[in-house]
This record gives C-alpha cells, sequence and structure tokens, in this order.
C-alpha cells in the first residue's frame, strides 16, 4: 500500500515538472522576442525582424513552430552553416536589403519544408566559385528563389551561371542578375518543373553594380538546358543587351510570356529578330516596350514593316505591348495574325496614330481587339498641346461606320491630336473610355451617341469647359450613356456643372471635378440616384453654405456610403465660415480630412484647420458683435435690389420675352435644304395602335396625294438601339406627328420622342414641323413639361367624334403636312 502511494507521487511529481517545462520554454522565448530592439512575434508562425539593425541572426529567439521569418532591411554580413538548424517548418524566408557577402556551404541546413527565399539586394558575388555546391541541396521544397540585384565581377568571358540552383529539382521561380555573358551547364536540365525566369532592373541609370550584373550577349546556346522543361514565362527587362542571336529562344517551345522590356541598347528591330526561334508558336503575353528609345535620340524613328515583322507574323500573340518605341505607323498595318490579338498597346511616342486607328476601326484590321492603347504620355502631350495651343486646326476627326461591329471594351485614346467632332457607331461593347487631352472647344452629341455600354469615362483636359456650355442642350451629352459609373472631368476649368448633364445616368456613383475652377457643390449632380463619391479636390471653394452642408447630410443618411473629397481648395477662417469650419471638423464625410486641410486667416496667413478649431470658441464670441451690423444692412439692401429688379422687370416684360425669341432660334433661312426619306414619322402609344393603322395610315398612305410614313412597327430597324431608330427617324422625316393620349403621356418614350422632336424643331428654327394630335382630352395638369412647351408654339388638330368634323380634320392635317 506504501510503495503503491509512493510511485503515485512520483508519478504525480514528474507530470507536474513535464507540465511546468512545457510551459516554461516558450514564455521565456516570447519574452526574448518581445524585449526592445528584438524581434516581434506576430502571429503564432510568423516573426518579424525587418529593420531592427541585427548584425547577427538571433537563432535562439525563434520559436520551434516558425513557418514565416522576416529578416529584411538588416545589417547582416554572413550567414553560417546550421544558423536556422532548428526552424525545421520554416517555408517562407526572407534575407534581402542586407549586407550579406558570404553564404556559407551549410547556411540552409535542415530547411526541407522552405518554399520561398529571397536574397535579394546584398552583395554576394553572382559567380559558379561564390555559391557552394552543397548550398541549395537540403531545399528539396523550394519553389520561389529570389536572388537578383547582388554583386558581380568584371568578365571578359563566357561565365556559368552558379551550378548551385541545379540542385532545387522542385524550383519553379527564378528571379536572378545575369551576367555579361552567361550561360546555363546541363546540370540545369534537372529543374524540369521551372516555369518562370526573371531578370530585370539592372539595365536602369544609379544602379550599382549595374555594368557587371547586366547582361550584354546572348548566344542560341545560352538557354539550350532548358529545351525539355516547360518554361511558361521568360523576363529580361532594362538590360545592357547588345547581342542577341535569331534562335536564342527557341529551346521555350511552352512560353506564355515573353517580355523584353527597356533593352535600349538592343534595339526594336533586333527584338523582333529574336522572335525567330518561335515561330508558329503562340504566345499569349508578348512584350516589347521601351526598346527603342535610343534610336530616338538619333533623331530616327522606327518603322513598322512586313521584314522587320516576318516573325512575329508567324506567332498568335493575346497581349501584344509595342509602347514606348517611337514607331511610324506603315500606310498598311504589318500584321499578318490579327485573328489573335485581344490587348495591344502602342501608347507614347506612335508617329501618325490617326492611321492606326482607322486601320483599326474603320478596316477592322483586329475584328476581335478588346484592350486598345496608343494614348501619349502626359509630359509629352503637355509640350505638343503647349504648342498647338489646341487650335481646332491641329486636331483630326472623322466619322466611323461600318456593318461590322467592334468587340473593343477598353480603348485609350488620351492625349492624341483628336477634336470631340469625333463619331463612330461601333463601340456598343466599349466599356472603359479615355478621351483625357482631346480637343473638345468644340463638341458634338454624336461624341458619345452609341456608348450605351461605357461604365468609366475619363476626359481630363479636354476644354469641356468651353464644349459643354456652347453645344449641348440640357441633358444631351451623356444622354444615352446609361451604364456610366464613374466620370473624370479633371482640369477642365469647369466652373460650374450643367444641372441637366447626368439626368439620365441612374448607375452613375463617381464623379471626379479634381483641379476646377469650382466654388461651390454642383447641388443638382449631387442628387444623382447612386453617386457615392464626389471629388472637388484642388478647386476654388472657400466655404460650403448653410444649405449645400444640409444636402451633404441628406444624400449622406440616403446613401451610407457617400463621401466627399475637398483637400487643396483654398478655405478661409473668417466669422462668416464658422458653421462649415465647424462641421468641416466634425464631420466623418470628408474622408481626406487632416493636417493637410488650410486656411488662410484674417491676417493673410495660411493655418492648418486642425489648429485654428482648438480657438474656435475664443473666435466665435469675437464674431457675434459684428453680426448683427452685417445682418441688418444686408437685409435692408437686398430688400431694396430685389424691389428694384421686379419693378424693371415688370415694366419691361414683354420686351425681354421677344428679345430672347427672336436670339436664341437660329434662322430657317440658315438651314440647307435636304431630301427626306418620309413625309411624317408618327410618334404614338401601342394602346392607340388601331386608331393609327385603321384611321391614320390609310387615309394618308392611300389617299391623295399619297404620302410615306415612318411607323415603329413596321420602319424601325430590328436590333437597333430603340433611342438611335428614334432619333433616325426624326431626322429623315420632313414632319413629325405626335398622336397624344393619356396613354401617351405617361409612357417615358413618349416623352423622349416629344423632347426629340422640339430638339429637331429648335434647330431649323421653325415650328410647323411639329403636328400634334389630340385623340382625347388631355388635362393640362397631367401634361409634362416637354409637351407644355411645345402648347403654344405648334400646331395642335383635335379628333372629333362625328364623322362632318372627321373630313374637315383630315382636309386641317394634309393642310398640315404640305
Amino acid at each position: 500500500m506504501v510503495n503503491l502511494t509512493a510511485l503515485t507521487v512520483v508519478l504525480l511529481l514528474g507530470l507536474f515538472t513535464a507540465v511546468s517545462w512545457s510551459v516554461h520554454v516558450p514564455r521565456k522565448s516570447n519574452s526574448l522576442i518581445h524585449k526592445d530592439n528584438a524581434c516581434k512575434l506576430r502571429s503564432r508562425t510568423f516573426v518579424d525582424c525587418r529593420e531592427k539593425s541585427l548584425k547577427t541572426v538571433p537563432n535562439e529567439t525563434f520559436p520551434e513552430t516558425t513557418e514565416k521569418l522576416d529578416l529584411s532591411l538588416n545589417n547582416l554580413h554572413k550567414i553560417y552553416s546550421y544558423t536556422f538548424r532548428t526552424l525545421v517548418y520554416l517555408k517562407w524566408l526572407d534575407l534581402s536589403f542586407n549586407k550579406i557577402n558570404k553564404l556559407q556551404s551549410h547556411a540552409f541546413a535542415n530547411l526541407h519544408r522552405l518554399e520561398y527565399l529571397n536574397i535579394n539586394s546584398n552583395e554576394v558575388i553572382l559567380s559558379d566559385n561564390t555559391y557552394s555546391p552543397q548550398l541549395f541541396v537540403p531545399l528539396t521544397s523550394l519553389k520561389v528563389l529570389h536572388m537578383e540585384k547582388n554583386k558581380c565581377i568584371k568578365q571578359t568571358g563566357e561565365s556559368v551561371f552558379p551550378r548551385a540552383v541545379a540542385a532545387l529539382t522542385n524550383l519553379r521561380e527564378l528571379y536572378t542578375d545575369l551576367t555579361t555573358y552567361v550561360s546555363f551547364t546541363s546540370e540545369f536540365t534537372n529543374l524540369t518543373k521551372l516555369t518562370t525566369i526573371s531578370s530585370s532592373g539592372w539595365g536602369l541609370p544609379n544602379r550599382k553594380h549595374a555594368k557587371q550584373c547586366c547582361v550584354k550577349r546572348m548566344y542560341n546556346a545560352t538557354f539550350s538546358p532548358f529545351r525539355n522543361i516547360g518554361i511558361k514565362h521568360f523576363r529580361l527587362a532594362y538590360s545592357c543587351l547588345q547581342e542577341i542571336q535569331l534562335d536564342v529562344f527557341e529551346p521555350f517551345h511552352e512560353l506564355e510570356s515573353l517580355e523584353l522590356v527597356g533593352n535600349q541598347q538592343l534595339g526594336l528591330y533586333w527584338a523582333l529578330q529574336s522572335l525567330h526561334g518561335l515561330q508558329n508558336q503562340t504566345i499569349p503575353v508578348l512584350s516589347l516596350k521601351a526598346a527603342n528609345n535610343f534610336i530616338r535620340r538619333r533623331k530616327r524613328d522606327f518603322s513598322l514593316n512586313i521584314f522587320s515583322m516576318r516573325y512575329l507574323n508567324t506567332i498568335c500573340v493575346t497581349a501584344l505591348d509595342m509602347s514606348e518605341n517611337y514607331i511610324i505607323m506603315p500606310r498598311t498595318a504589318p500584321f499578318s495574325r490579327p485573328d489573335c490579338l485581344r490587348h495591344f498597346d502602342m501608347s507614347v511616342h506612335v508617329t501618325n496614330p490617326q492611321r492606326l486607328i482607322r486601320k483599326l476601326m474603320h478596316d477592322k484590321t483586329f475584328p476581335y481587339l478588346q484592350f486598345l492603347n496608343i494614348s501619349t504620355n502626359t509630359a509629352v502631350a503637355h509640350d505638343t498641346l503647349s504648342a498647338q495651343n489646341f487650335d481646332t486646326n491641329s486636331s483630326f476627326s472623322f466619322s466611323v461606320q461600318s456593318s461590322k461591329r467592334l468587340n473593343l471594351h477598353t480603348v485609350d485614346l488620351s492625349f492624341l491630336p483628336m477634336s470631340c467632332q469625333f463619331e463612330s457607331h461601333d463601340f456598343y461593347a466599349l466599356k472603359v473610355l479615355n478621351i483625357s487631352g482631346w480637343n473638345c472647344t468644340i463638341a458634338t452629341p454624336p461624341l458619345f451617341l452609341n456608348l450605351v455600354n461605357v461604365t468609366h469615362l475619363s476626359a481630363r483636359r479636354t476644354k469641356f469647359n468651353i464644349g459643354l456650355m456652347r453645344h449641348f442642350e440640357k441633358g444631351s451629352l451623356f444622354r444615352n450613356m446609361i451604364s456610366l459609373e464613374e466620370v473624370d472631368l479633371s482640369e477642365n476649368e469647369l466652373t460650374s456643372v450643367p444641372q441637366d448633364l447626368f439626368l439620365t445616368n441612374h448607375k452613375l456613383s463617381s464623379l471626379i471635378l479634381f483641379n476646377n475652377k469650382l466654388t461651390g457643390l454642383p447641388m443638382e449632380v449631387l442628387k444623382t440616384i447612386n453617386l457615392v463619391h464626389l471629388d472637388l479636390s484642388s478647386n476654388v471653394i472657400e466655404y460650403l453654405t448653410q444649405s449645400e452642408i444640409e444636402e451633404l447630410e441628406k444624400q449622406k443618411q440616403q446613401r451610407p456610403g457617400f463621401n466627399l473629397k475637398l483637400i487643396s481648395n483654398p478655405f478661409v477662417c473668417d466669422c462668416e465660415n464658422l458653421v462649415f469650419l465647424r462641421w468641416l471638423n466634425n464631420t466623418n464625410l470628408v474622408v481626406d480630412f487632416g493636417p493637410e486641410f488650410l486656411c488662410t486667416t484674417t491676417n493673410g496667413q495660411q493655418e492648418q484647420i486642425t489648429k485654428f478649431m482648438k480657438k474656435y470658441k475664443n473666435f466665435s464670441v469675437s464674431c457675434v458683435s459684428r453680426s448683427w451690423l452685417k445682418v441688418g444692412v444686408g437685409a435692408i439692401f437686398a430688400v431694396v435690389v430685389s424691389i428694384f429688379v421686379i419693378l424693371a422687370y415688370y415694366r419691361n416684360r414683354w420686351n425681354v420675352h421677344y428679345w430672347f425669341y427672336t436670339n436664341c432660334r437660329p434662322s430657317p433661312d440658315m438651314l440647307p435644304t435636304r431630301q427626306y426619306d418620309y413625309d411624317a414619322f408618327v410618334c404614338y402609344n401601342h394602346n392607340d395602335y388601331d386608331w393609327v393603322y385603321e384611321t391614320l395610315q390609310p387615309y394618308l398612305e392611300e389617299g391623295a396625294p399619297e404620302l410615306r410614313l415612318c411607323l415603329h412597327h413596321r420602319d424601325f430597324e430590328v436590333g437597333e438601339v430603340i433611342q438611335q431608330n428614334i432619333v433616325d427617324a426624326i431626322n429623315s422625316s420632313r414632319k413629325v406627328i405626335l398622336v397624344i393620349s393619356n396613354n401617351f403621356i405617361k409612357s417615358t418614350w413618349g416623352e423622349y420622342e416629344i423632347e426629340m422632336a422640339g430638339m429637331r424643331s429648335v434647330q431649323e428654327g421653325r415650328a410647323n414641323v411639329i403636328i400634334c394630335v389630340l385623340l382625347e382630352e388631355v388635362p393640362v395638369r397631367d401634361m409634362p413639361r416637354t409637351l407644355m412647351n411645345l402648347w403654344h408654339r405648334v400646331t395642335f388638330l383635335v379628333w372629333p367624334q362625328n364623322a362632318h368634323e372627321q373630313s374637315l380634320f383630315r382636309e386641317r392635317l394634309t393642310s398640315a403636312l404640305e
């Protein structure tokens, strides 16, 4: 019994000791991790040692469960053997941005689970002699290796790429520098899972060791060990490449992307010739960006032709980037595989861009193209447009019409010498459009006529401040763009926004009016149904009125996500703006409010609004004594002025009406004569179908003289957008007959037809274009605004019930149609 009791006590003491030890060790480890100037334990498996000025790896402080370790941005010089021997679960290790110049042969021992290793931006010499053959042997699970931006030595002959990398049999992605005359040995055939090789950045100026770690020549045998390996992505960017043989990429049979970016010393011509070994392949992504800049400095542009494109033309490319290359577009597009292209970037430095536009849109050179960018960069555009001073004659415009529509989804034509008189009928699939930098001082509504599916529109620096005010009726500019979600009208010198500009754009959620000349909120635009983001930064707003503040709060309640940007406006801190300043300091509606918000005080000094509000109470008291005097004087002055204006208007009201009538409509004599397809377009509601087809149509088309009518059911083009059918019918008919009934005035299409007919009447300056037929009595209070505007200006005929009066009605209708 005693022995049993003693055995029980011993077991309990042993259990207690084991539990104490298991609890004690992690606490000791955690305390080391959390001490000052040491690593931080972000989670149970992540240790963060960034920017701790470490000179050695504090491996004794790491929990054994660590899976992710970040040692970047320290002062490590060497990684000794067995440094990470206890971290058997480590999967992610970052040693970048240190001063490492030595990796001992067993530096990564025991890291069998490591999948990601980054030794970027150190001083490890990229040489086969530097990397021990045993260095990477333990890394049996490594998939991604970053070893760029290290150190190279000057070479005079061929250099073997470190063969230690060949031991990484599970490696998928290799990011590395390439030496001047690089070659890969036969050991690299072991990298059977490698899919990505990338080398970039050393050709840029101000890079340390750039001349040594920068490949100059690549030969046909350079990548021969990868012939039977499925390399899918190859990138060589901003190198010193000067010579490349024709079949250097021939071993890459399964390429999905090839990027030869910024190889300025090679030139675009030789970059195109290097595609010889890839003939008849399908390569989804091909980038030859910025390969021709050095030729520009010699004042020679590169001309695409059949000879220079002979190898590219055999390759099926889905996304092609040839931007920043100073390319002259030939009259005939030198592409023989246009059926493959979906994404085409020719932005920046394209000579004769109008040729490319005509080929793409008018001749349908690329029938399946979805993304097109032929924009010019802002810096170049600024110089060009400054010299032209937005001269109308410097822009070109043309109309694009074809029975075959384009499949373009995204088009960037920004900062080209284009005019807003541009018209196209092929953009039904378009969703994103950028026309920034166009000359829109003279613009026409057909610019956006068919863009019914566009969701994002950018029109920065387009001189819309002139085009909007001069050339558009209310709400006509974006009327058909019913899918708009975001509009950018920045840098247009807008002093106001027409209240009906976005009348039909019910999906609009973001409006950017950055860097204009607005002095307050565009109140009518603010009420757009789905607007949640309004950017008014860098305008000339000194303060917001009480009514504007109340409207903002109202919109915030209706749409909880609503927000506003107001930074960089010349706010004023004085007695008149106290309500605004208090609201600005307290609201969370202005998302960019902070110390950067400045205001001008009464003594002319600028001060942070946040600091000004700290002395708000004392300042508000000093304003009270002056407020009553200003209010009284202002009220008396306003009453006197109002009485004077009312009396002046009352005495001269008929003269004012006459002046507007005679000066605000065009003269009919100024309009050219034209031939019409129809004598009249009949606008009616479908509920009045029987009267139109049984009474009106037989009388006018079968009587004497015989007239030709345009009717919805019979003459509208099948498959065309309804709005476009209505506009085409009105424009192709000599007269417009509006069949007015209670059903008609309640119809949305009826109101649209009335408005379009009214617009036609105003444009021609002839009220007799429109004939209104009243089928039944319509209460005046129920008439839409558009019909009320026509009430006293056009011919109204009432359809009588007895036969005798119906005969007289027909005579009057025939006379009105003459």
